[in-house]
């Protein structure tokens, strides 16, 4: 398997070839390239949309026009001037409501080419404040393809649904899209149910439903599950959960991610035991690499249901 580095240095130790490749506007096969021509390309003479780019500061002023000289104050500015195929540059800075009037979940729907690009690992900063809400995730991205997320933190968001809904992702929620992280650490994210009647909820941190999500050299930590209520589903994947959904996780770290129920399990259906303290997959299509899962626990909650006790032990790597 052959493996791009940073340094686009390309290593092939076997026929097999994995290739991280950008696919920009215009994007051609080389004679000698080892994919496949699959003739879905564009015909000769096509003109394809360059790319666009953005600026955003949240110590900029309001008013910016989102050059480079006038930046936007708001990522949630930028996205709703951007067209498709635009490169959304991000300052260094906390983009949160206190800090800059940002406005949570930023959405990408029904777009291609969507790049949301910070200026150096952990150096931009997306954090949700740890202020309850009923926003769905601090980015959510729907009906899109070719987006990515690259050297951006996404902090703090504490997502608390209202009875009968679904909780999917308080970081990051994917649905019908595709999407690649780069270089990112998502962290300190958490899902809480207390009452009444709830949903199945997946992915304390970053769900994937019908989707295509690609994650390399991005930290996954810190994420929680925890509450619980009369009568609740069950909690899938305290850091990740993908449902009908292709994932990759390479060079990554998904660690002290976990599932915490606060009640008692009340339901005789095995389907609704909570799953995956650090990850929960319901696909086929995984590759996981060169990753560190570790310390990613459900802690124990005693059960009215005909199961038992469905945790693992407290204290040991469950990740999976």
């Amino acid at each position: 398997i052959g493996r791009r580095a940073r340094d686009d240095a390309f290593k092939f130790v076997d026929t097999t070839v994995d290739v991280e490749v950008d696919f920009e506007p215009g994007f051609v096969l080389a004679s000698d390239s080892p994919f496949k021509n699959l003739g879905y390309q564009h015909p000769a003479g096509t003109t394809l949309p360059d790319w666009t780019d953005l600026y955003v500061d949240p110590a900029a002023a309001e008013g910016g026009t989102g050059t480079a000289d006038s930046p936007f104050r708001t990522v949630t500015a930028a996205l709703a001037a951007a067209g498709d195929w635009t490169r959304i540059h991000l300052a260094a800075g906390t983009y949160s409501a206190a800090s800059n009037g940002e406005t949570f979940p930023l959405e990408i729907t029904g777009r291609i080419g969507i790049k949301l690009i910070g200026a150096a690992p952990r150096a931009t900063v997306f954090d949700g404040g740890s202020v309850q809400t009923t926003d769905l995730s601090l980015v959510k991205v729907v009906k899109s393809s070719l987006v990515s997320l690259s050297d951006l933190q996404l902090v703090n968001c504490w997502q608390k649904k209202a009875a009968g809904t679904q909780m999917m992702g308080a970081a990051l929620y994917a649905e019908k899209s595709q999407l690649r992280i780069r270089d990112c650490r998502i962290a300190d994210n958490r899902a809480q149910c207390s009452y009444d009647v709830y949903k199945s909820c997946y992915g304390a941190a970053v769900s994937a439903t019908m989707s295509g999500i690609d994650i390399a050299r991005t930290d996954i930590e810190h994420n929680l599950f925890y509450g619980g209520g009369m009568w609740w589903r069950g909690f899938y994947g305290g850091g990740i959960a993908v449902t009908k959904s292709s994932l990759v996780f390479d060079t990554g770290r998904l660690v002290a991610n976990g599932i915490a129920p606060t009640a008692s399990f009340t339901s005789n259906d095995a389907t609704h035991v909570p799953q995956g303290g650090g990850i929960y997959i319901d696909s086929n299509n995984t590759i996981i690499r060169n990753a560190l899962i570790v310390s990613n626990n459900m802690f124990t909650a005693t059960s009215k249901g005909n199961l038992g006790s469905y945790t693992n032990a407290r204290g040991e790597d469950n990740g999976v």
